[in-house]
C-alpha cells in the first residue's frame, strides 16, 4: 500500500526555476532539473515549466547537456502568454523536430499553461491551440483564472470546454483542460485570501474541474516567509502546500465540514499534524491515503514552484517531527 506522504508527493512540484523568485539562467535550471530527475527524491518531481517564447533555448541547453545522446524525454509545462499566436508556433516547431525521432527525443509537452481574463477566453484560446497544435488532445491544459470576486463562471467555463480523452475512474478521470490558481508572488497584491482559495476548491470540486496551483508554496504550512531571496526582502503570510493539498483532498473526499477545511487551510502549527503510515492526520480529521491519493490523481494535480529542494526539506523536517511511534 502507498504511503500518505508518497501519496501526496508523487508528481506533486512542477519546476519553474526559471521564474521569480529564482529567475535562475537557463542553464542553471536545466542543470538542477537533470539533477532532481536523478535523485533520492525524484518521484516528487514534475514537469520542468518554461515560457513558449523559450523552448529553443531549452532545447539547446538540454541537447548540450545531454550531448545530444537518447535521453528520456522531460516532460515540458509550456506557458503562453497574450500573444497566444506567435508563442504556439514555438510550440509547433517542437513538434516537428521531435515527432519521427530525426532528433534526440529530449522533451515532450505534456501541458499547456493560458490564462483566461474572462470567461470567454477559455473556449476561443483552446480553439486555437487545436488548430496549430497537432498534440492538443493528448496534453493537458491549464487555464489561470481570478479568485475574486467569485471562479465560478470561470470554472463553469472549463467544466464546458473540457473533452474527456480515455474513459477510466475518478470522478475527473479523462479530462484534458483544467484550472490554475495563483496562490502567491512577490508582491502583497499576489496572495489571496484563504477563503477565496477555499471558495474556488469547492466550486472546482462541485464542478469536476481539477486544478493545479503556482507560487507562493515553498513551504509545507501556513507561515510569514520572506517573497524573494533577497536579505532585505518582504514578508508576507503564504499557504502552506501540505494545507492546500491536504484540504484538497478532505474536500473531494467530503471529509470535514466546510469550517473546518479553512482552519485545515489556515493551520500554522505543526502540533496540529500527525503523520502515519496510513493517514495524514490533522486533529480530529483523518485523511487515508486512498483519498489523498484519489484527490491527487483526480482533483489536485500539482503547483509550480521555483525552488525543488525547499518543499521537500520542510516536509520532511515536518513529517520526522510529527511521525507517529
Amino acid at each position: 500500500m502507498i504511503s500518505p506522504i508518497r501519496g501526496l508527493m508523487t508528481g506533486l512540484i512542477d519546476y519553474a526555476g526559471l521564474f521569480p523568485p529564482a529567475s535562475l539562467e537557463m542553464n542553471e535550471a536545466v542543470r538542477r532539473y537533470a539533477e532532481y530527475r536523478k535523485g533520492a527524491h525524484a518521484p516528487a518531481l514534475g514537469r520542468f515549466i518554461v515560457p513558449a517564447g523559450r523552448l529553443g533555448e531549452l532545447r539547446e541547453s538540454v541537447l548540450k547537456m545531454a550531448g545530444r545522446e537518447s535521453t528520456a524525454a522531460w516532460p515540458l509545462s509550456v506557458i503562453a502568454g497574450d500573444d497566444l499566436e506567435g508563442e504556439l508556433a514555438g510550440m509547433v516547431d517542437l513538434e516537428a523536430v521531435t515527432a519521427d525521432g530525426g532528433e534526440t527525443q529530449w522533451a515532450r509537452i505534456a501541458a499547456l499553461e493560458l490564462r483566461a481574463s474572462r470567461p470567454q477566453q477559455v473556449e476561443e484560446r483552446l480553439a486555437l491551440a487545436g488548430k496549430r497544435l497537432s498534440s492538443l488532445d493528448s496534453i493537458e491544459v491549464y487555464f489561470e483564472i481570478p479568485l475574486d470576486p467569485h471562479p465560478g463562471v470561470f470554472v463553469t467555463a472549463i467544466a464546458d470546454s473540457s473533452r474527456s480523452q480515455v474513459s477510466g475512474a475518478g470522478r475527473n478521470a479523462g479530462r484534458s483542460v483544467f484550472a490554475k490558481i495563483r496562490t502567491g508572488g512577490v508582491t502583497t497584491e499576489a496572495f489571496p485570501e484563504p477563503e477565496a482559495i477555499l471558495r474556488f476548491l469547492i466550486c472546482a470540486r462541485d464542478a469536476g474541474v481539477s486544478f493545479k496551483a503556482t507560487a507562493g508554496l515553498h513551504h509545507p504550512l501556513r507561515g510569514r516567509y520572506p517573497m524573494t531571496y533577497e536579505e532585505d526582502a518582504e514578508a508576507e503570510t503564504m499557504t502552506g502546500f501540505l494545507n492546500l493539498f491536504s484540504t484538497a483532498a478532505a474536500i473531494y473526499a467530503e471529509t470535514g465540514t466546510e469550517e473546518e477545511w479553512l482552519a485545515l487551510l489556515t493551520e500554522d502549527s505543526a502540533d496540529a499534524f500527525t503523520f502515519t503510515s496510513t493517514s495524514i492526520r490533522w486533529r480530529d480529521l483523518d485523511l487515508p491515503a486512498a483519498d489523498i491519493v484519489a484527490a491527487r490523481h483526480d482533483f489536485a494535480r500539482s503547483y509550480g514552484s521555483c525552488s525543488f529542494e525547499e518543499p521537500i526539506a520542510g516536509l520532511r523536517a515536518l513529517a520526522m517531527s510529527r511521525k507517529e511511534a
